[in-house]
């Protein structure tokens, strides 16, 4: 029988404890170990009961704890936590469209600068969306993305606002 398995790694403290974890377990015999230095995870996908005990005598003998995690997996995999996000991104995209035409048909700048909130919290959620399958690393890099966008906007709305306070 093959199950997700997750663990708590014991010991593993920087990005070379988790290279080290990572080869210990791929040398095992894990195809596709994701290791998570913030959460201090590793986690293993279809991984049978003697590839597992193999797995886990290896990274023991590299030098880590290795303690079986219980429950459902990461919040990011289950699919209630994705039609949540979904229903986020069709709420904001649908406000952020409505509140545009709003406030072109009243000229308030207020009103296009909420729209434009609700129009790039409806993309970051999106691309929250498209990256939960992604490894860590690659999710990291994401937020990193999508707080740069963010500021952008936000200088853009200030921009554009220090425009229409010197031209009328």
């Amino acid at each position: 029988m093959t199950a997700q398995v997750r663990y708590r790694v014991i010991g593993m403290d920087c990005g070379s404890c988790a290279a080290k974890v990572e080869k210990a377990a791929r040398a095992a015999g894990a195809r596709d170990p994701e290791i998570s230095l913030s959460t201090q995870e590793l986690h293993l996908s279809d991984a049978a009961e003697p590839l597992l005990s193999r797995i886990e005598q290896s990274v023991t003998e590299a030098g880590y704890g290795l303690e079986r995690l219980q429950g459902a997996g990461p919040a990011h995999l289950d699919p209630a936590y994705r039609r949540a996000l979904w229903i986020v991104v069709i709420l904001n995209l649908g406000y952020g469209v409505a509140e545009a035409i709003g406030g072109y048909i009243a000229g308030s700048q207020a009103l296009k600068a909420d729209a434009l909130d609700f129009v790039g919290d409806g993309l970051i959620t999106l691309l929250a969306v498209i990256a939960t399958g992604w490894r860590p690393a690659w999710r990291a890099r994401t937020a990193l993305m999508q707080g740069i966008f963010l500021a952008l906007m936000g200088l853009g709305v200030i921009g554009n606002t220090a425009v229409k306070v010197f031209t009328g």
